[in-house]
């Protein structure tokens, strides 16, 4: 039976970024590797020693998502040396590596950029609590449902349109559409905390925008590494129950936090993360005998959330 990715980018716009370019080297972000199939399928035969991959982790990486990896690899007959994953969580990356996949503890999160994501502490708190998530069935909005005073942040828009009979909970405000950072931080300031409320998917970005935006999170149990992000100060994991999430946000409301704390600790936290990145690259670099100095590098290229949605020219760059 031939090969059926879960999953591959539908159009020839999807999540890319040649991050470096050099006579002996070409490095390239991209995100949840088979996802990529299709044009990894297309120009394997162009793909050489000199081209390197950062894969960017946006969904949880569990046995399956190892199985596809694996079968692809072994079809494309791609070398396991030249792709390096950044892992949002230590069971993610203990099971990759066990199967001579290479990678590090490196959480997409620490890409949001803590200059755009900025909060404003002297707000009123309108809403009991936000959730900031598309309307898709694995986001589960359905838990905050005994919420009052719930704020939605939504995203309608082409990409991620309503489904027919999602059930939205009860809520005093609703986002018609896409809102830029400064809206969305003014939202997020007027909440006491923020629901994450999946079970599985990537770090979730929202996750982190609530913590560097100085509010708590209030989220379920979860796979996919956003509660990397997470302490007994800054989060509350609660059963997958609308009382339990509604219980965790009256505990909020009454015990409220420090944002300057948690901001200023996910902040902490991110910085380390991208040291570790800056390493990686360092070594990489020392691998291919370049002489570049990787923070300096880094500093210069980096940007919100470290990738861009593009339509890569493979016959010009390959």
């Amino acid at each position: 039976m031939e090969f059926q990715p879960c999953y591959v980018w539908p159009s020839t716009q999807f999540p890319f970024r040649h991050y470096y370019k050099h006579s002996k080297l070409d490095i390239f972000i991209i995100e949840n590797v088979v996802h990529n199939y299709g044009w990894l399928k297309k120009y394997r035969e162009r793909i050489t020693q000199r081209h390197f991959f950062f894969v960017y982790s946006g969904w949880y990486l569990d046995a399956y998502q190892l199985k596809q990896s694996e079968e692809m690899f072994s079809l494309l007959n791609l070398h396991k040396g030249n792709f390096f994953f950044l892992f949002n969580s230590l069971r993610e990356k203990e099971l990759f590596e066990q199967n001579g996949f290479s990678g590090a503890l490196i959480n997409h999160n620490c890409w949001l950029d803590e200059n755009i994501i900025k909060p404003k502490y002297d707000t009123v708190k309108n809403y009991n609590a936000v959730l900031m998530a598309r309307p898709s069935v694995f986001k589960r909005h359905y838990l905050a449902k005994k919420v009052p005073n719930l704020a939605l942040i939504m995203g309608f828009g082409k990409s991620y349109s309503k489904p027919l009979n999602y059930e939205i909970p009860p809520h005093i405000y609703c986002s018609n559409n896409n809102l830029n950072s400064t809206e969305v931080c003014e939202i997020l300031s007027k909440s006491s905390c923020g629901l994450a409320l999946s079970v599985s998917e990537g770090a979730c970005f929202s996750s982190s925008e609530y913590l560097l935006s100085g509010i708590p999170v209030v989220s379920t149990k979860s796979n996919g590494g956003r509660d990397f992000w997470y302490s007994s100060y800054n989060s509350i994991i609660c059963e997958d129950s609308p009382e339990s999430v509604a219980e965790a946000v009256r505990f909020f409301i009454e015990n409220p936090r420090d944002g300057e704390k948690i901001r200023a600790d996910h902040i902490v936290l991110a910085r380390q993360q991208r040291e570790v990145f800056i390493r990686v690259l360092q070594a990489v670099f020392e691998r291919y005998g370049i002489q570049e100095d990787a923070r300096s590098y880094f500093q210069k290229h980096f940007f919100h959330k470290m990738i861009s949605v593009d339509t890569p020219q493979f016959d010009r760059i390959l």
